[in-house]
């Protein structure tokens, strides 16, 4: 009775050995790449970086509003500040590539640029979400419409500026956001236009009062 599952047994143990046997293999194979495209790396002289897009920070473009309101002026400072430095979305590359494309020597500087576009991304969110949430409503869009013309990467800063358009009724400016999304480089890409794309669906409530105005028309008419 034991013999026809030994039959069954045996050739399971021996594809998961094999199995087991390439998967190391494959792992030790990246793995020793992934070091070796490190050491050419590391030994790229540096190059000038004459190709970065850097971000302008254009002070003019938000409003500035009169508040005790510690979230609010901590982010004006923060962008003041930011306004002096220099600031680019290097998120798409990893220290390995920036390194083969730029230069080792200069990675910190790199590093400094990326860190300053993502302090940027998340002043101008922070910003943006205390100023709606005070009803400061149109203050809040000049925010959050700048940060998306900055090429802000965050998915809450899209959706909390699609929302307010959603209120507003002015889905045309929902499907430019979507437009916006579509040059992102981000993982959550994908998932940001799905959610983008679900806001120009009528909601019931929407669709009601449509086939009420329709029915309004028909009666007068």
């Amino acid at each position: 009775m034991s013999f026809p599952l030994l039959t069954i047994i045996a050739p399971a143990a021996l594809f998961c050995f094999f199995y087991m046997k390439t998967t190391n293999r494959k792992a030790t194979l990246n793995t020793e790449a992934f070091f070796e495209r490190e050491r050419e790396a590391n030994s790229v002289r540096k190059q000038p970086l004459t190709d970065i897009e850097f971000i302008e920070l254009d002070m003019s473009k938000i409003p500035v509003v009169q508040t005790d309101n510690e979230i609010i002026n901590s982010a004006y400072k923060g962008l003041d500040a930011l306004s002096t430095q220099k600031i680019a979305n290097l998120s798409g590359y990893s220290n390995t590539d920036l390194k083969f494309k730029y230069g080792v020597a200069n990675l910190p500087l790199l590093t400094e640029y990326d860190q300053n576009y993502t302090v940027l991304c998340r002043t101008l969110f922070d910003l943006g979400r205390e100023l709606n949430a005070m009803n400061d409503i149109d203050s809040a869009v000049m925010v959050l419409e700048y940060g998306i013309e900055c090429n802000t990467d965050l998915k809450s800063h899209y959706m909390l500026l699609a929302n307010i358009y959603e209120s507003r009724g002015q889905y045309d400016k929902i499907e430019s956001l979507i437009s916006s999304a579509e040059k992102m480089n981000s993982l959550l890409k994908n998932s940001l236009i799905k959610d983008l794309k679900e806001k120009l669906i009528p909601r019931d409530d929407e669709i009601t009062k449509i086939l009420e105005d329709i029915s309004t028309h028909d009666s007068n008419s």
